[in-house]
């Protein structure tokens, strides 16, 4: 008769990496930035999400490129530094017309983009 041992250790597992972000807001005065990111960085938090860096732009330009801000969180999603984004409504980073470039970018990096606020989050990832 053949005897087989069986281990009846718990398996060991692998470490949960925390989920890092950027937060980012858009706003058209600096006197919001502060609340603004107060709320998106609490959002992240609930979610114990780990908080690479937070930025804010405070001039209005439409396309995305000519945000300083918008820029620097994207490196960060761009060199794994963050795993997506944090904002308050989708049209803070982008407009309409330039979310279809936006998703593409995400899906490339596979990254996401999630807003505090649901009022315009129509088709969003």
């Amino acid at each position: 008769m053949q005897v087989s041992i069986v281990s009846m250790e718990k398996p060991k597992l692998a470490p949960v990496a925390r989920v890092s972000v950027v937060l980012y807001v858009r706003t058209t005065h600096w006197s919001y930035v502060e609340a603004f990111l107060r709320e998106v960085r609490r959002y992240a938090e609930c979610r114990h999400w780990d908080v690479a860096a937070a930025f804010a732009d405070t001039h209005l330009p439409d396309v995305l490129d000519d945000r300083p801000g918008w820029r620097e969180a994207q490196e960060l999603v761009t060199v794994r530094r963050a795993a997506g984004i944090v904002t308050r409504y989708r049209s803070m980073a982008v407009s309409e017309y330039e979310y279809p470039q936006l998703e593409h970018w995400l899906a490339e990096q596979g990254a996401f983009l999630t807003c505090t606020r649901q009022g315009d989050l129509a088709g969003a990832s």
